[in-house]
């Protein structure tokens, strides 16, 4: 995993001539360094926010208050992500010690990374980017789930993030899905 950060910071000093040039550009979407407590603070704010979203799903596909259809969706979206992030969270502190340390290390910095460099609202908007690319808390969902006592466990999960699958695709179909 080093490795390949590596070859890619050279490549962009080999290209552009600055090997930190992802970072700078930043700035263009509102992102800054930001104390990782304020960042989980305003997400923790925009979720809750959210939460009438998702208990009353029509407003995500009816217009409200006058705001266009992607708008209605953010509240809904900032929910959905701070759950995923917060047990990703657990699982990650939790269990991945399981793994390789190598391994365990870069999934904690993946999780935390967003949480260091965001723009001032909508905190969590790309940290699903980084939550699928920490692979080895799937591989650890994976064992948790093959355990016979948390089958059940197994069925939860697969039948509500079908329902959340189902939600986004019909969200992005119709032109509210912004993340």
């Amino acid at each position: 995993v080093p490795a390949g950060l590596l070859a890619y910071t050279a490549f962009l000093w080999s290209r552009f001539g600055d090997p930190f040039i992802t970072a700078e550009r930043q700035v263009i979407w509102g992102r800054h360094l930001r104390n990782p407590l304020t960042t989980l603070e305003t997400a923790w704010t925009e979720a809750i926010a959210g939460l009438n979203q998702v208990l009353d799903p029509a407003t995500l596909f009816l217009y409200s208050q006058g705001l266009k259809p992607s708008a209605t969706a953010a509240g809904a979206t900032n929910f959905v992500l701070f759950s995923l992030f917060v047990l990703l969270l657990i699982v990650g502190v939790a269990f991945l010690p399981r793994v390789p340390k190598g391994l365990w290390i870069y999934t904690l910095l993946l999780v935390f990374v967003p949480l260091l460099i965001t723009s001032d609202n909508r905190v969590l908007t790309s940290i699903s980017r980084f939550e699928l690319a920490a692979f080895p808390i799937f591989f650890v969902l994976g064992w948790l789930f093959s355990q016979t006592s948390l089958k059940p466990a197994l069925w939860v999960w697969l039948l509500v993030s079908g329902a959340i699958g189902a939600a986004e695709a019909a969200l992005f179909i119709t032109g509210r899905w912004v993340v």
